[in-house]
């Protein structure tokens, strides 16, 4: 079975990239239904989840297809358990000795931000930097209609999400029908839910910044990180031996067969009635289940699942994916590198080649059944896209002139390879 997440990477190309630099999930989720000490399976991605959940004293292992996302992942957290946290400076984020890298995600975003500054000058740094110190969701909502959701900010998103162009298209088919109007309205509706200034998911995905009222991360203990596709890991451990899991959006871009999959998969891997989490960009989730708390402004659904009823079938063509599903404010656009991206999820995807549980063996909780593999921090296959030039040509929606916007993430790229970092290669 095909599954799009196993290449590793959201653009069009051959190498493994660091999909997400940085996860946009809030965790108050899984905080709000998982017992006590719980034994977790979490997905890694860029790592930010499991490191909370841990820090909140669950016993988690982190599983992720991708080698380059799983090493990135590790090394972030390794190093603050080193250095005793995370420092910024100059503007630059840094998780101990760590730099937190800009993934394809970010440059995306970055990119979505620029364009969307162009054409409306409430997103425009200094502009959103006092959006984002509001207090009162009710301000928050008439700022959002009044400054930001402008007529030329709806054609700008309408053009973009028009088609797929550098996203690869087995992700970008994952997108509900008329995302860009799916996108305005989700935010819209999230800027109402809680003050921005301590939302720390409408700061980052809205000016790529930390929410200064957010406590820098402590260090973290007791990860298993783990190479694996998350259906074939559920199925190596034994029955029951997972007392919760969260699935980031694993199910938005695979194929319809692989929502009953990885539904069996959880009901070996999990304990009955175990809590599972899982965050779709569609309004209906593949698998059913109850709302819980979110306040990172994207997903069309976080739910804890109902593992008893069966599933719809997951239909890919109406679900999100976090390879495009960004912020619909941005006018992210796949097609011109101004997609918003934020997909909190950096890999789930099926590749049965994967199978088994290669936990390192340092976590006391690891099953028997699970032996092998270490962390593979050394065995990354490259942790950026092959030079992703993204290049639009936008007609200017309500100027009556055409703008050009360039968003050229190559330099970045570039950049970093002059500068290894310890989880590539």
């Amino acid at each position: 079975m095909t599954n799009p997440w196993q290449r590793g990477r959201l653009t069009v190309g051959r190498r493994p990239q660091v999909m997400f630099g940085r996860m946009y999930e809030d965790p108050a989720a899984e905080l709000s239904v998982f017992p006590p000490a719980s034994r977790v399976l979490a997905i890694a991605s860029a790592g930010d989840t499991a490191a909370a959940l841990a820090r909140a004293g669950h016993r988690v292992t982190a599983v992720d297809i991708s080698a380059t996302q799983l090493a990135y992942a590790s090394s972030r957290f390794a190093a603050a358990r080193e250095t005793g946290g995370v420092r910024e400076t100059g503007g630059v984020r840094e998780t101990g000795g760590v730099r937190d890298v800009a993934g394809t995600a970010e440059r995306l975003q970055a990119a979505a931000r620029h364009a969307a500054a162009l054409v409306a000058p409430g997103w425009r740094p200094a502009a959103m930097t006092e959006f984002l110190r509001l207090t009162d969701p009710a301000a928050q909502r008439e700022h959002w209609h009044r400054h930001l959701d402008r007529p030329a900010l709806a054609t700008l998103m309408r053009l973009a999400f028009a088609s797929a162009g550098l996203v690869r298209r087995d992700l970008w088919r994952a997108l509900p029908p008329r995302m860009d109007l799916v996108l305005r309205r989700r935010l819209a509706d999230g800027l109402t839910r809680s003050p921005n200034a301590t939302n720390p998911w409408a700061w980052r995905l809205l000016l790529g910044r930390d929410c200064p009222a957010s406590p820098p991360p402590t260090p973290v203990e007791g990860i298993a990180w783990v190479h694996a596709e998350v259906t074939a890991h559920l199925r190596s451990v034994p029955r029951g031996w997972y007392d919760a899991a969260t699935l980031s959006n694993v199910l938005d871009g695979p194929p319809a067969a692989f929502t009953a999959e990885l539904r069996e998969a959880l009901r070996h891997g999990v304990r009955p009635d175990g809590p599972v989490v899982l965050r779709t960009f569609r309004d209906t989730p593949p698998l059913p289940g109850d709302p819980l708390p979110d306040r990172s402004l994207l997903w069309g659904a976080v739910v804890r699942v109902d593992l008893s009823t069966p599933a719809d079938g997951g239909n890919p063509a109406t679900g999100g994916n976090p390879a495009t599903g960004g912020n619909p404010a941005t006018g992210g656009n796949p097609t011109t590198g101004d997609n918003p991206t934020t997909g909190d999820n950096p890999t789930t995807g099926g590749n049965p080649t994967t199978g088994g549980n290669p936990t390192t063996g340092d976590n006391p909780d690891t099953p028997a059944a699970s032996t092998g593999a270490t962390t593979p921090a050394a065995t990354s296959t490259g942790a950026h896209p092959d030079g992703d030039n993204v290049t639009a040509l936008v007609n200017g929606p309500t100027a009556g002139t055409d703008l050009s916007i360039t968003a050229s993430i190559t330099a970045s790229i570039t950049a970093d390879r002059a500068h290894p970092q310890p989880w590539s290669t």
